[in-house]
């Protein structure tokens, strides 16, 4: 299917497929893309396939202003509907790329399964991190390595108080309990440190040749005199020996090789 496709950048996977067009204005990105819709069509009629015509979506994504009216969209002879932001692989991108629906949508399902966490409280205390860390917590962080750098910082600082609202729940703590008193008695990673963590992973991964070209071919390697300014007060140190601690000798030596590189 790729290949059938000049137009535009095709994203597949499993049964989601992604057509993606750029353009310097918004009239060449739309005629792009109806190229790249019609070229996709003739190949699903080739190959004896029908497109859900009625699921798929178009969206604008820019940094200005567009006042429109959109052009028209089609695959076939059905019309696309714009949307101003849609689900994509359970993560909700917006035409601005800010993440704010995401977030708010990640907020009020973290809230409801936090008081879900607080109706299981009857189980065993050592069964309510179980349920946390390996069910309501990988769904939270999901995709956080996407719009863990949301500009907004009030959407994060959400996330970190029902974070420790968690932990305030399985350990019995008083509500009125200082946040950093919780942090401090539960041990536990801030959402911040997540999105640190998963940033370091990602790189690990593109060093070692680990990680798909489309994604490993949007860094841009530079050197020069530059040095990062190192402070105590940076949570970096503490992330990186997590990493490094779980990771056998010869990827160790592979990350410090890396390390060298930056500093």
């Amino acid at each position: 299917m790729p290949d059938a496709v000049s137009s535009g950048t095709l994203f597949l996977y499993a049964d989601d497929t992604t057509v993606y067009c750029m353009g310097s204005t918004v009239d060449e990105a739309c005629s792009l893309l109806n190229k790249a819709l019609n070229e996709l069509n003739e190949w699903c009629v080739t190959n004896s396939l029908t497109p859900h015509s009625t699921k798929c979506e178009a969206m604008l994504l820019h940094r200005g202003s567009f006042i429109g009216p959109h052009p028209l969209i089609t695959i076939g002879s059905t019309t696309i509907s714009w949307v101003h932001h849609t689900r994509l692989l359970g993560v909700i991108i917006d035409h601005k790329l800010t993440w704010s629906k995401h977030l708010s949508d990640l907020k009020r399902n973290f809230s409801e399964k936090l008081n879900l966490l607080k109706k299981c409280s009857f189980l065993k205390q050592r069964a309510l991190p179980d349920l946390y860390f390996k069910v309501i917590l990988p769904s939270v962080a999901y995709g956080i390595i996407v719009w863990g750098g949301c500009n907004n910082s009030d959407h994060i600082q959400a996330l970190e108080t029902l974070h420790r609202r968690a932990a305030r729940i399985i350990f019995n703590l008083s509500w009125d309990t200082p946040s950093d008193t919780v942090m401090e008695i539960t041990k536990w990673d801030s959402i911040l440190d997540l999105y640190k963590l998963s940033l370091i992973k990602l790189f690990y991964n593109i060093v070692i040749e680990k990680i798909p070209k489309t994604i490993s071919d949007l860094v841009t390697w530079r050197h020069g005199p530059y040095k990062p300014k190192r402070t105590p007060k940076s949570g970096c140190p503490t992330i990186f020996n997590v990493v490094f601690k779980e990771l056998n000798p010869v990827q160790r030596c592979s990350l410090m090789e890396f390390c060298v590189k930056l500093f």
